[in-house]
């Protein structure tokens, strides 16, 4: 099945085995909400996480760019249009995996 709330975590297919992912329980919209909340409280984590391991500016302006990111990703995306959603959470979850680490091993060589 190739519906666009197919593509958000086979909601049908958790629906039908009785699963209760967000999707399927609370609808894609309400998903989409707890996801987008969840990526604004990523940044403050990984800046946590960043300062307990003693990184500097320029981890700190690598997580800026990251929380832009996924900013962006919220706004490729809707309830009614989740034609983009490989772009918006696989592909440039992706990339954001290669940006934090990029920014911690720029952070070490130049700390």
């Amino acid at each position: 099945e190739c519906s666009p709330a197919a593509l958000l975590q086979d909601v049908s297919f958790d629906k039908a085995a009785g699963l209760h992912s967000l999707p399927a329980r609370f609808g894609v919209a309400a998903a989409l909400r707890v996801s987008a909340w969840v990526h604004v409280a990523a940044p403050a984590c990984f800046l946590l996480a960043g300062f307990a391991a003693g990184l500097g500016w320029v981890y700190a302006l690598t997580v800026c760019v990251v929380g832009g990111i996924l900013w962006w990703e919220h706004r490729l995306i809707g309830p009614g249009d989740l034609s983009r959603v490989n772009l918006a959470f696989f592909t440039l979850n992706g990339v954001i995996a290669v940006f934090l680490f990029a920014g911690i091993l720029a952070d070490m060589v130049l700390a």
